[in-house]
């Protein structure tokens, strides 16, 4: 009887992370790369600077010790949202119509790994590996 309780039991707490970890089908998250327009240098306009939306995040690609942000981390997606230094760009703007143009129930997240002066093959997998041997 104690085998068979400790089963389900732990059977149970197994199977809670496989939960937690579903996607959400109502959460779009989208990818973005690119050099140093996509990394945002426009200064934000009076009515940008106090818009807070919390259907519209952002992961924090580096620590943003400015703004408590962590890397890795999911944030309210408030500018600046590639690095510390940075300002608005066409992800803000592209994050901001998304939701505007959703139903409420849902949600875009964006992950903005743009660095300026890159070339495209840092962004190919195979073309920097071949250049990392």
């Amino acid at each position: 009887m104690k085998y068979k309780l400790l089963t389900v039991l732990a059977t149970a707490l197994l199977a809670l992370p496989l939960q937690a970890q579903q996607p959400d089908p109502n959460f779009f998250i989208y990818l973005c790369f690119g050099q140093s327009n996509m990394e945002a240098g426009a200064t934000p306009a009076d009515q940008d600077k106090d818009w807070n939306d919390p259907r519209f995040q952002f992961v924090s690609a580096v620590d943003m010790p400015r703004y408590n942000r962590v890397k890795g981390e999911w944030y309210t997606a408030t500018p600046p949202i590639c690095r510390q230094s940075n300002n608005m760009g066409p992800v803000d703007f592209f994050g901001r119509k998304m939701i505007e143009e959703l139903p409420e129930q849902y949600r875009v997240g964006v992950i903005n790994v743009s660095v300026a002066g890159a070339k495209l093959e840092l962004w190919d997998k195979d073309a920097m590996a071949q250049k990392i041997r």
